[in-house]
């Protein structure tokens, strides 16, 4: 029996679609790991500056970052010359905390927003820190992380973790979230030594978080359920009769 090109290729369309859909899904949640998303390291911003805010430096597809936001508690952002090491932005706290919760009570933290765009969802793998103490007793950070920009509940990634005068002093945390539409970083810095009050800085070197925006379930469903229809109306179409 001699089979029309035509309709031979309709019956495998359907396949061809779904095997190239799957295997792009798979691709994109077995390299999310090695993508920024985005990633603040401060080199397009003059030495010796004193930002209000902080555009990101890398922005990954399918997410927008807001700037880098300074709470209350933070007298200022100033860059860091480039001398022989990477630029590096200082959070100076107006406060004098001394304590983890001190630095929570009175918004000593930088800040950014991560948000997937429409169709989109993020999967968050890690979070990347390098930092340096901007002095030489107690200096330490940490991070926190929400995704209802901290109105009712946040999680802490790093704990507080001490810094000194040299440069790398990186960090790693596992962030494993899927799904996510919106995400807000915190980052704090304090003090542990009363007499180190006057200064209480920390220079970071940059942050990054790793991960993927990928299609949102519901778009999948879509995408499913046309491809299921279609087949089924292939099925469904009249054959003509063939020669034999």
């Amino acid at each position: 029996m001699n089979i029309d090109p035509k309709t031979r290729l309709r019956s495998f369309l359907p396949v061809v679609f779904l095997t190239v859909a799957t295997f792009g899904l798979v691709t994109a949640n077995s390299v999310q790991a090695g993508i920024i998303l985005a990633e603040w390291n401060f080199e397009n911003l003059p030495g010796g500056s004193a930002p209000t805010a902080v555009d990101a430096d890398i922005v990954g597809s399918g997410v927008t970052a807001s700037q880098l936001t300074k709470g209350a508690g933070v007298s200022q952002f100033y860059v860091r010359p480039d001398n022989g090491t990477p630029k590096r932005l200082r959070i100076q706290n107006a406060v004098g905390a001394i304590r983890e919760s001190d630095a929570i009570d009175f918004n000593i933290y930088g800040q950014f927003t991560l948000t997937a765009e429409a169709g989109k969802t993020l999967n968050l793998t890690t979070f990347e820190i390098d930092a340096q103490s901007a002095g030489t007793n107690g200096r330490k950070y940490f991070v926190h992380y929400s995704t209802d920009g901290f109105a009712t509940s946040s999680t802490q990634l790093i704990a507080p973790t001490p810094v000194d005068n040299t440069l790398p002093n990186f960090n790693s945390a596992n962030i494993n979230l899927s799904g996510i539409n919106s995400i807000t970083f915190r980052i704090y810095n304090f003090s542990d030594v009363d007499s180190d009050r006057p200064n209480r800085a920390v220079d970071y070197d940059y942050f990054r978080v790793n991960g993927a925006a990928v299609p949102e379930p519901s778009s999948l469903a879509l995408w499913g359920l046309g491809l299921g229809f279609a087949g089924f109306a292939r099925r469904r179409r009249p054959q003509k009769p063939q020669n034999g």
